[in-house]
């Protein structure tokens, strides 16, 4: 069996994501509770369980409530144009540099229950 060279977790994966994400949204922390790392782990959390800000929010136990991180994603968020150029930009930035010098077909196959994963009973 091959040994593993590299492990990537979900921690490091987190901390790339919210480091890519802070870097191109240069977003402040939006009083003493609602805080950058707070709001991304709110949003990173009810993405990846999906499920609303309120039960995420309501599950993590040092979340503030749900409506302090919507008044703080109004706050910190620009028009929905300008968030979307943004993401684009953060997402092209960490290709390769070959892969950035003309455009690229890409495909996404999105799969929300894998075959693997359904259940025959």
């Amino acid at each position: 069996m091959r040994p593993q060279h590299y492990v990537m977790t979900a921690e490091r994966v987190y901390r790339h994501a919210a480091n890519l994400l802070q870097t191109q949204l240069q977003w402040v922390d939006h009083g003493r509770k609602c805080t950058v790392k707070t709001l991304l782990l709110v949003l990173f959390y009810a993405a990846g369980q999906l499920c609303s800000l309120a039960m995420a929010c309501q599950r993590l136990r040092t979340a503030p409530s749900d409506q302090a991180v919507r008044d703080a994603l109004r706050a910190l968020c620009p028009p929905l144009e300008t968030l979307e150029q943004q993401f684009n930009k953060s997402c092209a930035a960490q290709l390769p540099k070959a892969l950035r010098q003309r455009r690229q077909r890409l495909a996404l196959d999105l799969i929300l229950i894998p075959y693997h994963d359904v259940s025959s009973g």
